[in-house]
């Protein structure tokens, strides 16, 4: 019965050990997924596609808040314009227009200058988050690794041999008796 018990138990640590490394198999599986699909995500932004579309939409940004902020060239009124006569207000006209549209375009250079500082700080801004977003898989890698050693190392349960006392004295003293009728043997006198 002892043999039995001890081979129960180590039948079920066993069993509990190999349950334990197959689910963190499972895990470890999981955090590989999340790594892999975090990188393939964090590659895409760097694709240059990507980081045209990010240049294109920090360039149009720019340009929205520039011309939220400054004020059409029509309208505006030079000291004295309405007194001159109509060629002079045409020429200012047509001179402000060029300056007008020549201030657009040197904003508009600036606008896809800036651009490429945007989509670089963009993607560096991705690459930190990929590398955190990697640390932090790593850690619970790393600490349910740990756990699953504490898992599958759990011992079977302790078997004790039985206490043979009693019956060691009872077989001693069964042995003496058989014995004594026998030459040699305690009531034979020899």
């Amino acid at each position: 019965m002892y043999d039995n018990a001890t081979r129960t138990a180590d039948k079920q640590a066993y069993e509990r050990s190999k349950a334990a490394r197959e689910a963190e198999v499972g895990r470890q599986q999981g955090f590989e997924t999340q790594a892999s699909d975090f990188w393939t995500e964090t590659a895409n932004k760097l694709s240059l596609p990507a980081m045209e579309a990010t240049r294109g939409q920090q360039q149009q940004a720019f340009m929205d808040s520039f011309d939220a902020m400054s004020p059409a060239p029509e309208g505006m009124a030079i000291a004295g314009n309405d007194k001159a006569s109509s060629e002079v207000q045409t020429e200012i006209a047509r001179r402000v227009a060029g300056a007008s549209a020549e201030a657009r375009a040197r904003v508009q250079n600036l606008a896809k200058l800036t651009s490429f500082d945007m989509a670089g700080a963009d993607r560096s801004q991705s690459l930190n988050n990929n590398a955190n977003l990697l640390q932090t898989i790593n850690g619970l890698r790393q600490g349910s690794l740990g756990a699953a050693m504490q898992e599958g190392s759990i011992a079977g349960n302790q078997v004790f041999a039985p206490n043979t006392i009693i019956a060691d004295i009872l077989s001693g003293g069964g042995a003496a008796l058989s014995g004594a009728g026998s030459p040699g043997g305690v009531l034979y006198g020899g």
